[in-house]
């Protein structure tokens, strides 16, 4: 499925096909390239979403898809930098196998733990605040 991505990669590379387009283009080009017709049926993407990012946003959508795995976890401190660290490797790994984002699981998912890092952020801030006006007084 993936040289079919980069086979084209001219006609998209800059600005890409827009978001949501890209498996009616990969449905095209595995009849054009005579896949089993199982591919075309069942609507086959990228299973990358690395890849898919790439085909709908152009190469600088990928980039910045890229940018936030890298940065994400900066946003946070203490625990929760950790946590986040942690979760975004596994977030990684799980994008090379599938493209996660353009689903409703994949998007839930990072909204949860995105806010379970807020919360563990807001709850030691408050232990530390607590633990800074114990030491005041």
């Amino acid at each position: 499925i993936w040289h079919v991505v980069f086979e084209n990669a001219n006609d998209y590379y800059l600005y890409g096909l827009g978001v949501g387009n890209s498996t009616e283009f990969l449905v095209e080009q595995y009849k054009m390239h005579n896949y089993p017709e199982k591919f075309s049926l069942r609507n086959y993407g990228t299973h990358n979403q690395f890849f898919s990012a790439f085909m709908e946003l152009g190469i600088f959508g990928a980039l910045y898809l890229v940018l936030f795995l890298v940065l994400y976890h900066r946003f946070f401190t203490g625990k929760a930098r950790h946590f986040a660290f942690y979760f975004l490797i596994l977030m990684s790994f799980n994008m090379l196998t599938e493209g996660i984002l353009g689903r409703l699981d994949g998007v839930v998912t990072l909204s949860f733990f995105t806010l379970l890092c807020l919360w563990m952020q807001a709850e030691d801030n408050r232990k530390l605040k607590l633990k800074n006006a114990e030491n005041i007084a």
